[in-house]
């Protein structure tokens, strides 16, 4: 019974120590883990620095581009048949006009159009009119000798406004080369005014014979017959 007894409180006593210890461990362990591990520290920090390099910064997005809306105005061939119409002249007549010097690859095409004035009396004026440039279709080509007819009758005129945007690069390059050849019919008028000017100095310097003495030339027979 002492020997049962003994073993008893000794196994009692070694696992009340087995427990103190494992209590004391456990408070070793807690402590240890307040302590900041250097090591590991710095490669958790750059972990974080490398994540946060890593990511890019947030690019505004661009909102989408509205479609090209389509021109809902006039056409030029519309607004050339409506001058005729308000000018009491026939409808535009347009035709194939001759393509010279072109290179390029594709059919192209070119139109001329004519406008009928009517004189009264049974006459007729004709006014052609052609562009400088083909075009890649038949239909722009009438547009496009529309737009020159419409320059040509009416130069100074502010149409630009009215015509699809394709076509006003078009009406600026005729209104530029309409200002080039006013100047140009402006020069040569001041030049033969100063030509007239000369003329009539150098007249005026020349001598003038105020009495001027008649003379009769005689042959050899008729020169006799007086003598």
């Amino acid at each position: 019974k002492n020997k049962g007894s003994s073993s008893s409180s000794a196994s009692s006593s070694s696992s009340g120590g087995s427990g103190s210890g494992s209590g004391g461990g456990g408070k070793k362990g807690g402590k240890d883990a307040s302590l900041p591990i250097p090591g590991k520290e710095a490669k958790e920090a750059a972990k974080d620095v490398k994540g946060k390099k890593a990511k890019e910064p947030e690019l505004p997005v661009a909102p989408p581009a509205k479609p090209a809306q389509a021109w809902t105005g006039k056409t030029p061939v519309t607004l050339l048949n409506e001058y005729c119409q308000k000018n009491h002249h026939p409808r535009p007549m347009y035709d194939a006009a001759p393509i010279r010097g072109y290179k390029g690859d594709g059919p192209v095409f070119k139109n001329r159009v004519t406008i009928t004035f009517d004189l009264g009396s049974n006459k007729k004026e004709y006014k052609h009119f052609t562009p400088d440039d083909p075009s890649p279709t038949a239909q722009e080509a009438r547009h496009v000798a529309a737009v020159v007819a419409l320059h040509g009758l009416g130069p100074t005129l502010p149409l630009y406004r009215i015509l699809a945007p394709e076509f006003r690069d078009l009406w600026h390059k005729l209104s530029d080369q309409y200002k080039q050849q006013q100047e140009d019919l402006k020069h040569a008028a001041e030049r033969e005014e100063l030509r007239k000017q000369r003329e009539e100095e150098k007249a005026a310097k020349a001598p003038k014979h105020k009495h001027r003495v008649a003379q009769i030339f005689l042959n050899e027979d008729a020169r006799n017959l007086i003598e």
